[in-house]
């Protein structure tokens, strides 16, 4: 339905210029999946939401991903309940944000092993034998 195959994975959420980042920054890494976008336009002849969509796949390169196959498809708001029920992701999945930790800047102490005040990092152009310091 609203031209999704179902051969790739279903992404359903909000249409916003952040998930359309997210989407494209998973399309650079090789992870293929529709993007279905809840598009508010019903009826309306000028379809504000859709000439949205249209302008950010635009500043990204993506506009011809637009109702393509691995691409983004606007979903009218009374169908995409039944699209987001078949969707690997949907609106609600990811309430709370889990990150992974950072690692620490240079020379933290609350990092350190313990007993040692002092973090020695080798320099970006330290080519060095074992054992032996930059």
């Amino acid at each position: 339905a609203q031209g999704i195959s179902g051969d790739l994975p279903v992404w359903c959420a909000e249409a916003e210029r952040g998930v359309l980042r997210q989407w494209a920054l998973l399309r650079a890494l090789g992870v293929a999946c529709d993007l279905a976008l809840r598009s508010g336009d019903g009826g309306d002849y000028q379809q504000p939401m859709a000439g949205k969509v249209r302008g950010w796949l635009a500043a990204l390169d993506l506009a011809h991903t637009l109702d393509a196959p691995g691409g983004v498809h606007l979903v009218p708001e009374e169908v995409f309940s039944g699209v987001a029920a078949a969707a690997a992701i949907r609106p609600g999945m990811a309430r709370t944000r889990r990150t992974l930790p950072l690692l620490p800047p240079p020379g933290d102490r609350r990092y350190l092993p313990t007993g040692t005040t002092t973090a020695r990092y080798p320099s970006p152009g330290c080519r060095r034998a074992r054992g032996a310091r930059c």
